[in-house]
């Protein structure tokens, strides 16, 4: 089995290193960088080569090359999400 280090660039310019297998899927480095940063899933996309990067890509299926970055980019949530069901209850 092939490892290879990723480095994921967030938008404070602060890198975090991973060292992971070619057939990893992404899903996992995205849920623990996520979570060492305090952020929930859906509040960070991932880019490698300027394209989004699917939970199901691997480094080998996105043909990555050690110490290849990662860019991390955070987007802000919507505040409360309401929904039909609730609606009356308010």
């Amino acid at each position: 089995m092939e490892y290879l280090t990723v480095q994921l660039v967030g938008e404070n310019n602060a890198v975090v290193r991973f060292v992971i297998s070619t057939v990893t899927p992404m899903q996992k480095v995205m849920d623990i960088y996520c979570k060492r940063l305090g952020l929930h899933r859906y509040e960070a996309t991932f880019q490698y080569n300027g394209h989004g990067i699917k939970m199901d890509d691997t480094p080998m299926s996105l043909e990555m090359k050690d110490m290849d970055f990662i860019y991390v980019y955070t987007r802000q949530l919507m505040g409360d999400v309401w929904f039909k069901e609730d609606a009356d209850k308010f």
